[in-house]
């Protein structure tokens, strides 16, 4: 089988530039002629690269890292294998709260004398805003639970575009996924803002799942709304019309941050930018600014100082049912 190496946007390198990146380390700038990717082998490489153009079945990459002889050895291996990396950020000294745990949905239903036996499972981590704590395609050996923050799950399309796929708060947990079929991480996980992080092991993941029937009810559970969410982003990427996709991003947030105030309006509890919006719903930046103010000239909705989103008694329920279908 011809050994291939790959970008991180999902591109395959010829042969002879693999043997280029052993012999002569390359700096960050160099730019490179692809062929699209077709399937993944067991010999790839992963290169710190982005996107440039894309054009007639090929691409072109730059690096956007060193890579060669002096590559970090977290990503690959002597023979051009993809190392297991994961981020564990900063190890800190607060003790973990058992309290905490019984704030989060999948824990909500166990006694305290179980919520004791997990807390000395966890393992607490400090994370930076913008730090990666899950790459895309890496295999990864923990499940993580936010105690304080925020991050956002993210995917790159072939030309290089940010999806945001979710938003993740505190009481949120993510990584279960490849610890349950073993497989690798489907998208990347990035702190939005500085987050505190309670790390389970995989072993001890699998450990409470099967000792805890009411653990394993909540995961399935909590597995089924995700499901049926995926659903309504497929439903929201398959509109045309911008407004009808940003509406019904409005609606999909509104079940999970979404707050009645006495006047009958929805408060969506979530720091939102048109970049944010933009991410989440695939549209251009100025298309969502656009948008936006549409929506704010009609009094459908008023951005508040704190970014937060209020929507009108009305806007919810106003053509979303033409829009469910």
């Amino acid at each position: 089988m011809q050994k291939t190496a790959i970008c991180r946007a999902g591109y395959v390198l010829k042969v002879s530039q693999i043997k280029l990146f052993r012999r002569t380390p390359l700096p960050a700038g160099d730019v490179f002629l692809c062929h699209c990717k077709v399937k993944a082998y067991p010999h790839d490489v992963k290169i710190p690269a982005s996107v440039m153009d894309f054009s007639g079945g090929c691409v072109i990459i730059i690096l956007t890292a060193p890579f060669g002889k002096n590559r970090r050895r977290s990503d690959t291996n002597p023979e051009g294998r993809t190392r297991r990396r994961y981020s564990r950020g900063s190890a800190v000294k607060e003790k973990y709260d058992k309290n905490f745990l019984k704030k989060v949905p999948l824990f909500s239903s166990l006694t305290d004398e179980d919520l004791e036996s997990i807390s000395s499972k966890v393992i607490l981590r400090q994370f930076r805003k913008n730090d990666t704590i899950l790459y895309e395609e890496d295999t990864n050996e923990y499940m993580y639970i936010i105690r304080k923050g925020k991050v956002k799950v993210v995917r790159s399309t072939e030309d290089g575009k940010e999806i945001i796929l979710a938003m993740h708060g505190a009481g949120s947990f993510f990584g279960e996924m490849s610890l349950i079929d073993g497989k690798t991480t489907p998208a990347s996980v990035i702190a939005t803002e500085d987050s505190l992080i309670a790390i389970i092991a995989k072993n001890d993941f699998f450990s409470i799942i099967f000792s805890q029937n009411k653990v394993a009810g909540n995961l399935l559970q909590i597995l089924c709304a995700r499901l049926r969410k995926s659903w309504d982003t497929i439903q929201l990427l398959n509109f045309n019309n911008a407004a009808q996709r940003t509406k019904m991003l409005f609606y999909m947030l509104s079940d999970e941050y979404g707050e009645k105030t006495p006047d009958g309006k929805t408060i969506l509890n979530i720091r939102l930018t048109h970049q944010d919006i933009s991410d989440m719903t695939g549209l251009t930046r100025e298309t969502v600014t656009r948008v936006i103010d549409r929506f704010q000239k009609n009094n459908e909705i008023t951005v508040l100082k704190n970014r937060f989103i209020c929507l009108g008694r009305d806007f919810l329920r106003k053509d979303i049912n033409n829009i469910l279908g």
